[in-house]
């Protein structure tokens, strides 16, 4: 009887993580690169074939997660990059990741890192640049 469960369970458990189709994990590879995610999202869909909904369905069933808060991630955590690696306009780090509007960068950035672009630049930075004790 155990080796029945244990066969149950096993195949239960390869049916609940279907494999991704090969031209999901190459768009999962793409939206990696800053190029790619900082697109408009629309764009994005556009070039899966899939209507926006359908897209947006699938991608939610093979990730867990909305398009939209995993592109803002993927940008966020560039921009952060950005910030304490360059002394770039926030302007110009805000167009980088995708956004062509300052002041909803700005806010997004703030929402998900509860500090501005500016004060999260100036608090790492510090850290960075701090003299390593040994």
């Amino acid at each position: 009887r155990m080796y029945l469960l244990g066969l149950y369970i096993e195949h239960s458990q390869q049916k609940d993580t279907p494999q991704q189709p090969v031209w999901f994990s190459d768009f999962m590879r793409k939206i990696q690169e800053p190029e790619y995610f900082a697109k408009k999202i629309e764009d994005l869909v556009k070039d899966t074939n899939y209507t926006h909904a359908h897209f947006l369905a699938i991608f939610k069933q093979q990730t867990g997660r909305t398009l939209i808060s995993y592109i803002t991630a993927q940008r966020m955590n560039y921009a952060t990059k950005l910030l304490i690696n360059t002394d770039l306009p926030i302007i110009q780090i805000a167009n980088q990741v995708g956004y062509d509007n300052h002041s909803f960068f700005t806010q997004k950035f703030k929402e998900y890192f509860n500090l501005s672009p500016t004060t999260y630049r100036k608090k790492h930075i510090k850290s960075f640049l701090a003299p390593k004790e040994s």
